[in-house]
């Protein structure tokens, strides 16, 4: 079957050749033609055996059959007869196409290969016959045979095949046969390319459009409007690149003597044109066939593309056009390569070697096509061989690019265009563009090239152009051209760099879709690996800008690398995906960038380059912005926004509106990342709005500030934010705008103000075609609207901006505006639903907005201010505050801020009436907002102004009554704010009612609160469980679960009602402590004894503080002591009567209650201490019976503190130097007492004066203490005698040694007789009798004797009958003794010298004062059981001797003394005789 389809192929063209073979010169090709038809159609063909063992190369032949078959064939093909040649290329074409071949064809291989690489080689011989057809024959032939799966050419064989294609496309007249040779070169190279990167020759063929592979990208673009007769000829040999003094040139010279030095030096002769080609193709020693295959024809191409024509390129135009062809393919060949060709070293050392010289070469060329393709095939090299090629491109860029680009005044024009799309074109790999600045720019070699600075550099020039006074053979349209090449390549840039940054950043990319820019492709998968030092992942999310912005570090670290790679080799190529190394790139380019956009923007009004320069300033805020790089991106939004002209708005052109455009753009965009940048971009919205409402016919925001007061109190209730808008009344308008559109700077104030100059006529004219352009902007307020859709940062940094603009509007003295103000209120709303978190950072900006907005001098603007605050608190409120959040009173306390700093009485008014709308209105939605509202009350209730206490009582009063449960479903210093707000319109100083309603409101709060309405009515609370009141449960310690134990609540009450009880004025402090101890005492039984631990210490306590402001003198020369004095004495009954009346609760307070009264007792206040005593006498008489045995311990030991403290001291006394004599002749005993404080303080002497006061006073303290503690002793006996039976044995005794302790005291002042005879010699000044302490003494005296004879009654518990016999004895003989001495001696116990008692003196008055003691101490000696008397008698009997002998002034002593003598005496003596 496969004989038949073969000789279908082999006999029609054997018979052809056969036939055209009849000339006796070709018989024997005739001959042989006959032969193997015959073969081939024989039924019997029976080969030799040893040949039917080798595999020949047709399919089922031997490799005997196979060189019969083919032999005719061959020979054919190489006759250079065309009617032998057309039928044997035929069947090559046809046996090659249809798989009826097979092998390898190579000249070096064996007898197989051989033979195919003989056929091959044959059919490439025919392509000089001449003949058009079978020009084309050998084509597709060669082509068949290069691309097939079956036959493989290798080596010299498959060059023959492309050299072959090649001088057909040269050499061919027909021009489809030349556009057929060079498809089917190009399928030829990619095929045996694709085949290398395979590694198998099973690649299938794919299509290939070889017009779109050929067609240079910059041809297209150069042969245009501007196309010019391009020269043929070579400008520049090699050679004479070292006659220029450039240093490109110099280290591209270096590089090419390098590269020849390395080629001699390995391969000798192989640059060298000539015949020995073919010869170097066997030396080259590669194992795989199809890496050698592919290497041969790499470098075969390159030495084509390196063969240079005549100097007349015309003379040689074959020359050219092999040269362009050899380019062309070594363009698609690096277009189309894989990654084998990119890493392989061999590959890579080709192209270094080869293809690096060919470029070298071929780019001094001044024909156009051959410097366009060196630039294509260069940019080949630059996207997908940078990382191997590092340093060759460092020499080729600038020599190929920069040269060109940095030519300004004598371009060559089409040179000059094809490097712009060159650039253009390598700015669409972003990648690209970030590893030439990284390896030859931010690298620290020295010798660095600074490929993108210079390519930055040399736009620029070429965007400037030529300057005016350099003369330049460069014609006008192509210098704009240039121009507007230069333009794009820096737009271009920029966005590379924005786009790159997105990618690494995750930002949405800016670009829309309808953008013409190429997509990002990023960094060659096929790339070779490359040294990273800079592999910090990219920070996600939306919010990435923060990340960006703190990469602070990360420069350090780049850094650092840089200073590596100084020591490293500088063929490591680096490349980063850290996108700190855009900040060093936008230093490098962001002032030439700017120099170009503004100079061009200002400059032109050619529409193209407007947008370009636009864009360009968009680009750069956008990846300005999005490094955080503060003032680089203020340079590009500040020159922006001054190209919008807004300024001085008569100027305004086309191209300022769409500067206005690119602002709103960039708002929209970039709007995350912009930061203070915010506040240019909404200077402008505001400068544009207030344009535009002016041409519209609005009247001017000044005119709303100029309302009269009177008017605007008549409009307070129905007042708005939204500025009256006057309707266009047409032509009149021009008029009415012209002050704002005069000329004005920038950094003005405000658009128009403080500008004296007017506007042209011409200007005038202008300003209706102004407006009309106005309106190509649209509507600006999206910027507002969107602000919703800034991220957590950039909102904030959106508000700083616009309080910032809308303060500068506020602050213009001549032309205010509140435009911006009310995008504050509008933004509030937009961005109503953002996180608490963020809401209270937006807020933090907008208080100290409101604040000194609301304290401006400009009473309207201030009125405006609070306005809108009033509205946002509104919109706030209508948002429910979670639990746990206090943004309500954070976003209120502006008001409270306000009204304290505020001078207006209209503002503070204004405040209140917001606030009351603010509470009426959302009232079910106030929750930490109490705070803030109670804080602006309190404020107004110490106002200087009547009607603003008045209005805010009459506004606090209604929300008391009416909204108290809304009060206290907050938190609970939500109703302490409201007590302390009572408290303070208690203390006005304007109306008494107030205070008295305030007290009233007060006490009404206290109701509610014991009537547990704050837990009935705010179960949501997140504080103790409700009260419920009437269920005994009980708590872990024991005590009842449902008292009305709010600590937190009832304190500030009870302390507000506390401090009111001192007040000054009687109605008011009658009134707050009847309500005091009236809560107390009904609502008391509930409370904890916690509560009332606190109770007392915080409230009770303080009562008494002012007590110690009262003066030690005559109360009833100062009213203030006299009323403080009544209320302490009432309030210490209050406060006895309230803790006996709730005693079971509180009884553990006790000692609180005694350290009170004690405290009282023991200050140097006769009135005070009567008030201790008296309460401390009550507290006994109702409490007492109900005390414990530990109380009265508390009690005793209390009374034992102060019977101790109160002890008169008088040490001082005895000092001599207080020691002052009475003038002579002044009579001590009948002075008195206004007499001897006159005389004794008439002396002149300083230092006798400060005696004198300070005797006084230590005298007043003797006379004090010694009442204080006569009243104490009273009152001892009085308690004993109520509660004597309640009394335990140890506190009597306790009660015992303090009284005995006191009357030791007085007994020894008593008896000093230095003392007594000071004390006389201060006469009247002392006012006391003498004895001293005489009563104190006997009261004493007598209360032990008490205490003693009534144990012996009583016994109580632990009674020692001993112990208290012993005492009494003990005091019976210390009271006999000490009188005995007094009455029958008259000398002292201390031997002191006889002192005379004159008749008539207080003698016979001392003794008459201490009978009573001795009487009964008699009776209590008489009153001794019998045992005990006839014991003791030893003692008392020379006592009682003693007494018979003494001179009494008491007939009851005699009476006693012989009584006792009778009973007790007498009949032991009648015993004992």
């Amino acid at each position: 079957m496969a004989d038949s389809r073969l000789n279908k192929v082999l006999i029609p063209a054997l018979e052809k050749i056969q036939k055209n073979a009849s000339w006796r010169k070709h018989s024997k090709l005739g001959a042989e033609c006959k032969s193997v038809i015959q073969h081939l159609t024989s039924p019997n063909r029976s080969p030799t055996a040893e040949a039917s063992l080798l595999q020949g190369v047709v399919l089922d032949f031997s490799l005997y059959d196979s060189e019969i078959v083919l032999s005719p064939i061959i020979n054919a093909l190489s006759t250079s007869y065309l009617k032998f040649s057309e039928p044997a290329l035929d069947a090559v074409q046809k046996l090659i196409a249809r798989g009826y071949l097979h092998g390898e064809a190579d000249p070096s291989g064996g007898a197989e290969a051989k033979l195919l690489s003989k056929l091959i080689v044959s059919a490439c011989n025919c392509r000089d016959l001449g003949d058009e057809y079978a020009e084309l024959l050998v084509i597709k032939s060669l082509l068949s045979a290069v691309t097939s799966v079956s036959l493989r050419l290798h080596g010299d064989c498959l060059l023959q095949a492309v050299r072959s294609c090649y001088e057909l496309y040269l050499n061919s007249k027909n021009g489809v046969n030349q556009t057929t040779a060079k498809a089917s070169l190009i399928q030829m190279l990619v095929i045996v390319f694709r085949r290398m990167e395979a590694d198998s020759s099973t690649v299938q063929l794919q299509p290939v459009v070889a017009a779109e592979l050929m067609m240079p990208a910059e041809k297209a673009d150069v042969d245009g409007e501007f196309e010019m007769k391009t020269s043929t000829v070579e400008g520049t040999n090699p050679a004479d690149l070292l006659d220029s003094t450039d240093k490109d040139m110099l280290d591209a010279k270096y590089w090419e003597i390098s590269m020849y030095k390395t080629a001699l030096e390995g391969r000798k002769g192989e640059l060298a044109d000539g015949e020995g080609e073919r010869d170097d193709d066997l030396e080259v020693q590669i194992g795989n066939k199809f890496r050698r295959d592919a290497f041969l024809v790499f470098r075969d191409l390159c030495k084509l593309s390196m063969k240079t024509p005549l100097r007349d390129a015309a003379a040689d135009p074959q020359a050219m056009k092999g040269k362009i062809l050899a380019l062309e393919l070594l363009k698609i060949l690096l277009e189309n390569s894989g990654e084998i060709f990119r890493t392989s070293e061999r590959f890579l050392d080709a192209i270094k070697q080869y293809l690096c010289l060919s470029l070298l070469k071929n780019s001094a060329s001044t024909h156009m096509t051959v410097f366009q393709l060196s630039c294509s095939i260069f940019m080949s090299l630059v996207s997908h061989f940078r990382a191997a090629l590092k340093a060759d491109i460092g020499v080729f860029f600038p020599v190929i690019v920069l040269r060109v680009l940095e030519n300004v005044v004598q371009p060559n024009f089409q040179q000059k265009m094809t490097v712009l799309h060159f650039l253009k074109k390598l700015c669409v790999d972003s990648q690209i563009l970030i590893e030439i600045f990284l390896n030859y720019d931010y690298d620290c070699d020295v010798n660095a090239s600074n490929i993108f600075t210079r390519m930055v550099n040399g736009l620029l020039k070429t965007a400037q152009g030529v300057p005016s006074d350099v003369p330049s053979t460069v014609q006008a349209l192509q210098e704009a051209s240039m121009k507007l090449e230069a333009m794009k390549c820096l737009v271009a840039i920029l966005q590379c760099m924005g786009k790159w940054m997105n990618k690494q950043l995750q930002i949405a990319d800016i670009q829309s879709s309808k953008k013409l820019d190429a997509a990002d492709h990023g960094s060659d998968t096929g790339s070779p690996p490359r040294q990273n030092d800079i592999i910090d992942e990219p920070t996600k999310g939306s919010d990435a800008q923060s990340e960006a912005s703190s990469e602070v570090s990360d420069v350090s670290t780049l850094e650092q690398c840089r200073a590596d790679r100084a020591r490293k080799s500088e063929s490591i190529y680096y490349s980063s995906i850290n996108t700190v190394v855009l900040k060093f790139m936008i230093e490098a380019c962001w002032a030439p960038m700017l120099a170009a956009f503004s100079v061009q923007l200002d400059q032109s009004d050619d529409e193209i380059v407007i947008a370009l320069c636009l864009e360009g300033f968009r680009s750069a805020i956008h990846v300005t912005a999005g490094m955080s790089m503060k003032t680089h991106r203020d340079a590009f939004v500040t020159s922006l926004a001054k190209f919008t002209s807004l300024h001085s708005p008569a100027d305004i052109k086309k191209k300022n509106i769409d500067a206005i455009k690119v602002i709103v753009a960039i708002a929209d965009e970039d709007g995350n990342y912009i930061q203070d940048g915010w506040e240019h971009i909404l200077t402008c919205v505001s400068r544009f709005e207030h344009l535009h409402l002016r041409g519209a016919g609005a009247s001017p925001d000044a005119s709303f500030f100029a309302i009269h007061l009177n008017e605007l109190d008549k409009s307070k209730q129905g007042r708005s934010n939204i500025l009256p808008v006057s309707k266009n009344t047409g032509a009149g308008n021009i008029q009415n705008a012209a002050s704002a559109m005069r000329r004005g700077s920038y950094d003005s104030a405000g658009i128009g103000g403080n500008v004296a100059a007017g506007i042209t006529s011409g200007q005038m004219n202008n300003l209706s075609s102004n407006f009309n352009m106005l309106e190509q902007v649209g509507d600006v307020n999206r910027i507002f609207i969107q602000s919703q859709k800034l991220n957590s940062e950039a909102i904030v940094d959106f508000v700083k901006a616009l309080c910032k603009v809308s303060m500068g509007e506020l602050r213009c003295t001549s032309n205010p505006r509140v435009f911006s103000l009310t995008k504050i209120v509008e933004i509030v709303h937009y961005n109503m639903n953002r996180i608490r978190a963020v809401w209270f950072k937006i807020w933090q900006v907008l208080s100290d907005f409101f604040v000194t907005a609301g304290c401006s001098e400009n009473l309207s603007i201030a009125i405006f201010a609070i306005d809108s605050l009033c509205q946002l608190s509104m919109k706030v409120l209508e948002r429910e505050e979670l639990a746990n959040f206090n943004f309500q009173n954070e976003f209120m306390k502006p008001f409270t801020i306000v009204m304290c700093k505020s001078s207006a009485v209209e503002i503070r008014e204004l405040i209140i009436r917001c606030v009351s709308q603010v509470v009426l209105s959302q009232v079910n939605n106030v929750k930490s907002g109490w705070k803030s509202i109670f804080m602006v009350f309190t404020t107004a209730a110490y106002d200087d102004h009547k009607n603003i206490v008045l209005l805010s009582f009459e506004i606090i009063k209604k929300i008391v009554r009416d909204y108290f449960t809304y009060i206290i479903e907050t938190e609970s210093t939500t109703f302490t704010d409201c007590v302390n707000c009572l408290v303070a319109f208690t203390n006005t100083r304007f109306n008494k009612e107030v205070s008295l309603n305030a007290i009233g409101l007060l006490q009404n709060c206290a109701e509610r609160l014991a009537e547990g309405d704050l837990r009935k009515e705010a179960p949501e609370v997140a504080s103790p469980p409700s009260p419920q009141i009437g269920k005994e449960r009980k708590s872990d310690n024991g005590e009842p679960a449902n008292r009305v134990d709010h600590l937190y609540l009832w304190l500030p009450l009870l302390a507000g009602l506390s401090e009111l009880s001192f007040d000054p004025r009687p109605e008011i402090r009658k009134s707050a402590s009847q309500i005091l101890f009236g809560t107390l005492c009904n609502y008391g039984h509930h409370f904890s004894l916690a509560l009332w631990e606190k109770v007392f210490e915080s409230v009770l306590f303080r009562l008494f503080d002012e007590s110690e402001n009262i003066d030690n003198g005559d109360m009833e020369e100062h009213n203030q002591d006299s009323w403080m004095h009544e209320m302490c004495t009432l309030a210490m009954q209050l406060v006895v009567d309230l803790f006996v009346n709730i005693y079971d609760t509180i009884n553990p307070l006790l000692k609180k209650v005694l350290m009170l009264v004690v405290s009282f007792i023991k200050r140097p206040h006769q009135s005070l201490v009567i008030i201790g005593i008296t309460g401390f006498a009550r507290l006994m008489s109702s409490a007492g019976e109900m005390f414990s045995e530990d109380n009265w311990l508390d009690v005793v030991s209390f009374l034992k503190e102060a019977l101790n403290e109160t002890c008169p001291d008088f040490s001082l006394i005895l000092d001599d130097d207080n020691s002052i004599t009475e003038p002579q002749g002044v009579d001590v005993n009948e002075s008195s007492h206004d007499e001897s404080a006159e005389a004794v303080t008439s002396n002149d002497d300083p230092v006798n004066n400060l005696r004198s006061r300070r005797l006084k006073s230590v005298i007043s303290d003797i006379k004090c203490r010694s009442s204080i503690q006569l009243l104490l002793l009273r009152a001892t006996v009085d308690i004993y005698n109520m509660h004597r039976a309640r009394l335990s044995y140890k506190n009597i005794f306790i009660l015992f040694d303090v009284v005995h302790a006191v009357a030791s005291h007085a007994r020894n002042i008593n008896s000093n007789g230095v003392l007594r005879q000071k004390l006389v010699e201060l006469g009247s000044m002392m006012q006391m009798d003498d004895p001293p302490l005489l009563s104190l003494e006997t009261e004493s005296y007598k209360l032990c004797l008490k205490f003693l004879q009534n144990l012996a009654v009583d016994r109580p518990l632990s009674y020692e009958e001993s112990e208290v016999e012993s005492y009494l004895v003990n005091l019976c003989q210390e009271v006999l003794q000490f009188y005995i001495v007094v009455a029958c001696s008259g000398l002292l116990p201390d031997r002191q010298p006889r002192w005379t008692i004159p008749p008539g003196s207080g003698r016979r008055t001392e003794l008459a004062a201490r009978a009573p003691l001795i009487v009964a101490t008699l009776q209590a000696v008489g009153a001794l059981g019998e045992s005990s008397f006839q014991k003791n008698l030893c003692c008392f009997f020379p006592l009682l001797s003693s007494l018979i002998g003494c001179e009494h002034f008491s007939n009851e002593v005699q009476i006693v003394l012989s009584d006792v003598l009778h009973s007790s005496v007498g009949p032991i003596l009648l015993r004992s005789c």
